[in-house]
């Protein structure tokens, strides 16, 4: 098949295959096998990732044959690999910074622990979705710390217990800046991301999905009967196909068959010779159009 079609790209189909072949495994060690080597919730987790991974492939094998979505998710997809991608190398400073000045300056006496980056990062990354500011509201049962009954401890924040938040001019300056960055300016920009792509690609989505559906016919073309992870019965049926072309060629000395069988040629086809014709005319048409651009500028 690499030989076949070599404008098309198999480091995707192996990568799904290594990530069949592990799920399949992690699921007959928690869920079949009767000793328990993984716990239930470790289990658990795994399917729920299983579901995910299952959900979304259904998505890119799909969608891309609708004339409607398959230009949609082709320019959802560099939405998502480009321009989101631009975004988060941008962001990720300014969340970094921002979740730990934030947290430093309002809650000075916290313990060095993990619940301490939680917290600090927690604050920093969901403030992507929310924009959360209960914490400079003042706590009624907050104690003040009063330095001179007790000289033995030293306290950088106001409070006798150091949950709570030390609120003050320095805490209003940080949140209000991080907000401004985050929520006017790169958010902004993000939007400004997408309108841009979509409307650049308007005109070539339709011509390059036209391109993309062909890798999907020719993929189609070449799947197993059952889908994943059903397909290791495919395996099954095909090892067991070669297994009795093998006998037949040892033992039967008055019916051996040459030829392989169906499911084992690399050449087999499952489609007539004018349908690959059509859609390899039509990948050629598109690329000797995007070479003459390439040429133009």
């Amino acid at each position: 098949m690499r030989k076949k079609y070599k404008a098309k790209a198999f480091v995707l189909k192996i990568l799904e295959i290594i990530v069949m072949f592990v799920f399949v495994t992690l699921y007959i060690i928690g869920r079949l096998l009767p000793v328990t080597l993984i716990d239930s919730y470790s289990t658990r987790v795994i399917l729920c990732l299983g579901l995910l991974y299952f959900y979304y492939r259904i998505i890119y094998i799909y969608l891309p044959i609708s004339p409607t979505l398959g230009p949609l998710l082709y320019r959802v997809k560099l939405m998502v690999l480009v321009d989101f991608i631009n975004f988060m190398r941008m962001t990720i400073l300014v969340i970094i910074s921002g979740g730990i000045v934030i947290h430093a300056a309002m809650y000075p006496d916290y313990p060095f622990n993990k619940e301490l980056f939680r917290r600090t990062f927690h604050k920093a990354w969901f403030s992507l979705f929310l924009t959360p500011i209960s914490d400079l509201s003042d706590e009624v049962s907050c104690t003040l710390y009063n330095k001179t009954n007790n000289n033995s401890l030293c306290k950088a924040g106001e409070y006798v217990d150091w949950k709570c938040p030390s609120v003050g001019l320095w805490s209003y300056i940080f949140n209000i800046q991080y907000f401004v960055l985050l929520k006017l300016i790169l958010l902004t920009l993000l939007y400004a991301l997408f309108s841009a792509t979509a409307s650049k690609l308007s005109t070539e989505s339709d011509a390059i999905w036209k391109f993309q559906r062909y890798h999907l016919v020719v993929d189609f073309s070449n799947r197993l009967r059952l889908p994943a992870p059903l397909n290791i019965i495919s395996y099954i049926i095909i090892l067991l196909e070669l297994f009795k072309w093998m006998l037949r060629r040892i033992f039967c000395c008055t019916c051996k068959d040459p030829n392989l069988p169906v499911a084992l040629k690399s050449d087999g086809r499952r489609f007539s010779i004018k349908d690959y014709t059509y859609w390899n005319q039509l990948a050629q048409e598109y690329d000797a159009n995007q070479q003459s651009k390439e040429m133009e500028q």
